[in-house]
């Protein structure tokens, strides 16, 4: 492991081979993947009223976890 470490790892923890950035996809194709993914949660546990949000939100978070294992 290297004693020295650049500016960018130091400050701010990614170098150019892990970018801190990632590549989104089109807000409306997003959108219909959380839809698709926040459905298929509300349908495993019956579509039982009350926690919509929790699935979407859910959802949203594993879609976002996705596509940075993709970048």
């Amino acid at each position: 492991m290297p004693f020295f470490y650049s500016i960018s790892q130091f400050f701010f923890g990614f170098t150019a081979k892990h970018p801190s950035v990632i590549q989104m996809p089109n807000p409306e194709i997003l959108e219909s993947m959380v839809a698709e993914a926040a459905y298929y949660r509300a349908n495993q546990r019956g579509f039982s009223v009350g926690n919509d949000l929790g699935d979407w939100l859910e959802a949203e978070k594993e879609i976002m976890e996705r596509i940075a294992l993709e970048n």
